[in-house]
């Protein structure tokens, strides 16, 4: 009779189910690699810089050709570090607001590091520092303005007569 009673009671008690297995913890997202925002504390600066000429920081500048702007060529790197990349599409930016959507101009967009010998043709005649660089050039070839680094809108604007 007892066990006829503890069978009646075990079937009677509420049943415990075990708990469930705790799932298993998310993988670690892996470290995202901190870019730097500025030039300060990139560590890929210099090699950007490797990539144009040496420029002397005591030598007059070139003079500068007067007239009306023929067309305008954009110096841009294809294998930038991410400080010179956020210039570089900041400048590219900065002429299509400038130009609008039919240039009035055309625009050739050259890379240093992919076609090294027509860029440098540009280098020489202006130097730069860092990129972009825009040379706007009259009808013989001659830079009217070039700007570098940090380009507005406005001031292609202005260079353009506009």
């Amino acid at each position: 009779m007892r066990l006829l009673l503890c069978l009646l009671l075990a079937a009677c008690a509420p049943s415990v189910s075990p708990e469930p297995p705790a799932p298993a913890p998310a993988p670690a997202p892996e470290a995202e690699v901190e870019r730097p925002t500025s030039e300060k504390d990139c560590p890929y600066e210099a090699k950007d810089k490797a990539t144009l000429p040496p420029v002397d920081p005591s030598a007059p500048l070139p003079a500068l050709a007067s007239g009306p702007v023929a067309r305008i060529v954009f110096l841009d790197q294809k294998d930038a570090c991410p400080c010179t990349r956020n210039r570089i599409d900041a400048g590219w930016k900065a002429l299509e607001l400038a130009l609008g959507p039919t240039p009035a101009v055309p625009v050739e967009r050259l890379y240093v590091d992919a076609d090294k010998a027509r860029a440098d043709a540009y280098i020489a005649m202006y130097p730069l520092t860092r990129l972009p660089g825009v040379f706007l050039l009259d009808g013989e070839g001659r830079p009217v303005k070039v700007l570098s680094e940090t380009i507005a809108p406005t001031e292609v604007r202005t260079a353009l007569g506009g």
